[in-house]
């Protein structure tokens, strides 16, 4: 009675194997036909498979037939249906072929390394089939001693490529990591460079939005028309000094049409940039100081508005930081897909925010106020400027009523381009131009002082 169910056990193990068999068989002859580039070597183990199938069935024949079960040839069938037997190893060996040829159809794309690899691998497993079939021929011949033997030889065998394919997968898995650690540096760097493209684009986008106006055009100009020692008498003078060191105080310089503002102006902005320090690395260290202008200007009207200057300051300040600050990223966001332009008033809360977070010590040149055409905006925008005490700050206008009533209102500093003034700056002007006239240059040294001397004295103030 016991033969008989462990013989039943013995016949249901090698149906299963001999369906799974069938299975892989069909699987395999049918990858090779779709996939061109399948390897040489799945011809071979397919065909390994179709024998071991041939020697399954008979064994299943013999089995079936016999109804005795003669002890020998029971014993040699038995050893075979043990735990991590011969049909355990041909259950093992048919999974492993089917997942190289799901990995064959997986990697249709890729195939030339997919056929590689597949192939190696089939090639080893071929050698398993033609052992396993060695086994089961062996209990054909119901030798059960030779069969114990050639099993144990057998397990010993595959002990030893089990270390071996362990030591494989270790390299193999190895390598992956290498792999897969370059990529991700690789992936980091991909992700890195495009996240700094679309801030460098965002940070264009952002300063065209901010202002089209060429703020360094009128400065360039300006200081052109510098002689070597121009405005010395206002940047050595007591007054300035003190409110150059001062801070969060005001400067305003006035005087009649063509005494020299302008130049004047461009003259204590190139002084203050060389007070200034070097550039902040990030918005989160502060620059110990630095200075932004803008010059209004009446022959453009982009250059005689409030909205263009805080929109240039604003500017300024962002080319002085390796990013564009947060407050005016939240601005553009807001305004970028619509017709209208933020306020004066935002614009000069934001210029606030950003000057009291990233900068130490801000110096805010404006040149020509009385050349704004809505100066009913402007100043009470400087008064708030002013009374928010985060910047120290220059200004040049003509002496015109709305501006000193506007003015006089908070205490600043004040000064009035008198004639005295201004003649040593004429004088250079004057004796710079006789020596590049050649007609002039070589007349005598009286005759040269006293041409300087009637033009010096007939400028009455005058520059420009």
């Amino acid at each position: 009675m016991a033969e008989a169910i462990a013989g039943l056990a013995v016949a249901t193990s090698i149906i299963t194997v001999i369906d799974t068999t069938c299975k892989v068989v069909a699987i395999g002859w049918r990858c090779y036909r779709e996939i061109k580039t399948a390897p040489k070597e799945l011809v071979d183990v397919m065909s390994e498979l179709m024998s071991l199938q041939g020697i399954l069935n008979t064994l299943h024949s013999h089995l079936s037939t016999s109804h005795d079960h003669n002890l020998k040839g029971f014993l040699a069938l038995e050893v075979l249906n043990q735990p991590g037997g011969v049909l355990t190893a041909c259950e093992i060996v048919l999974q492993d072929v089917l997942r190289v040829i799901e990995g064959l159809q997986k990697k249709k794309i890729s195939s030339v390394i997919a056929a590689a690899t597949g192939g190696q691998k089939l090639l080893e497993t071929k050698s398993r089939i033609e052992r396993l079939k060695s086994l089961l021929m062996l209990a054909l011949s119901s030798d059960h001693i030779t069969l114990s033997h050639a099993i144990e030889e057998h397990l010993h065998l595959a002990f030893g490529e089990l270390k071996h394919g362990q030591g494989k997968i270790h390299c193999e898995l190895l390598n992956i990591d290498n792999h897969i650690t370059k990529l991700s540096r690789v992936s980091d760097e991909i992700a890195s460079s495009q996240k700094e493209k679309h801030k460098s684009d965002q940070y264009y986008e952002i300063r065209r939005w901010l202002s089209t106006v060429d703020f360094e055009a009128n400065h360039s100009n300006a200081c052109k028309l510098q002689q070597p020692g121009t405005g010395l008498w206002l940047i050595k003078g007591k007054d300035f000094s003190e409110w150059a060191r001062k801070d969060h105080s005001t400067f305003w310089l006035h005087a009649i049409p063509g005494a020299g503002k302008t130049i004047l102006c461009s003259t204590v902005i190139q002084e203050l940039q060389s007070r200034s320090q070097p550039v902040a690395n990030s918005p989160e260290e502060p620059e110990i100081s630095t200075i932004v202008y803008f010059y209004f200007d009446f022959r453009d009207s982009k250059q005689q508005h409030t909205e263009g200057m805080l929109c240039s300051l604003l500017g300024q300040l962002a080319n002085k930081l390796s990013g564009v600050p947060e407050e005016i990223c939240a601005l553009w966001k807001i305004y970028k897909d619509k017709t209208s332009r933020p306020s004066p008033e935002e614009l000069l809360a934001i210029l606030i925010l950003v000057i009291q977070k990233y900068f130490d010590k801000v110096y805010v040149a404006l040149d020509a106020l009385d050349e704004c055409s809505e100066r009913q905006v402007l100043l009470p925008i400087l008064h708030q400027l002013m009374d928010s005490k985060c910047a120290s700050i220059f200004l040049t206008s003509r002496s015109e009523h709305d501006i000193q009533k506007s003015l006089s209102e908070v205490s600043i500093y004040s000064a009035a381009i008198e004639s005295t003034d201004v003649a040593l700056d004429v004088e250079l002007f004057v004796n710079r131009q006789i020596k590049a006239i050649e007609s002039l240059r070589d007349l005598n040294v009286d005759l040269q002082n006293e041409i300087v001397q009637e033009l010096v004295g007939g400028a009455k103030g005058m520059q420009v």
